[in-house]
């Protein structure tokens, strides 16, 4: 995204405001920034806003793929597996990850087995690892 066009990073705040949302601001508030490149503020820029974007549905992850430059059907294989970490981790924080069937032999939380922690984990890095291949531009 540092490399983006001008639309795109025209949603992105200043590194260093104190606002989360992009606005106009004086010529002064560079000043902040002198000795560094452009480039090195536009990724500093972008650095801060997604460490503290939540992404919450494949949908959230497909719209950051298009503003990334990236074909969304590329990654079509990773939707399924990230959906449902998407779906457990809703279940966790709006349900306590209560377990819906309760009586004998079912414990309070839902039940996760490794397979499926290390399934979510082998995807989550598959998915990154291409994104960042398939991101157009040097990151900087």
């Amino acid at each position: 995204m540092p490399h983006a066009d001008e639309a795109t990073l025209n949603d992105v705040p200043l590194v260093g405001t104190s606002t989360p949302r992009a606005e106009k601001f004086f010529l002064g508030r560079l000043a902040a920034h002198r000795g560094k490149r452009v480039d090195e503020v536009l990724l500093e820029s972008v650095n801060a806003v997604a460490n503290m974007m939540s992404l919450n549905s494949t949908d959230d992850v497909a719209h950051m793929l298009l503003k990334f430059g990236l074909t969304v059907n590329e990654f079509d294989p990773f939707m399924a597996p990230l959906s449902d970490m998407f779906s457990r981790r809703h279940h966790i924080v709006h349900q306590a990850d209560r377990n819906e069937n309760q009586g004998v032999g079912h414990q309070r939380a839902k039940s996760l087995s490794v397979e499926r922690v290390n399934m979510w984990i082998s995807t989550t890095e598959r998915f990154a690892t291409k994104v960042l291949q398939e991101v157009p531009g040097e990151l900087l």
